[in-house]
């Protein structure tokens, strides 16, 4: 992920036609990975670390140390995939 330019993130996270909004297990599986990726990603761009746990320890990661995956960062609604 490019430090210097920025992602443009969506305010919200829309569910893809094949899950059934009235079902709650699936639609918790769909949002929660996303909702904790952007709010790492805010972290992440306002500077800040984070305290994660590896192999049993308790690490703190400088926000340059902090990987996000960018597919969870984007809505699949806003075409930007």
């Amino acid at each position: 992920m490019a430090a210097d330019k920025p992602i443009k993130l969506s305010r919200r996270i829309t569910l893809p036609p094949h899950i059934d909004k009235n079902d709650f297990f699936a639609v918790v599986d769909h949002i929660a990975p996303r909702a904790i990726a952007r709010e790492i990603y805010r972290h992440k761009t306002a500077g800040r670390g984070i305290v994660v746990e590896r192999d049993g320890k308790v690490v703190y990661l400088q926000p340059e140390e902090i990987e996000v995956d960018e597919a969870l960062l984007r809505d699949p609604s806003d075409g930007a995939e």
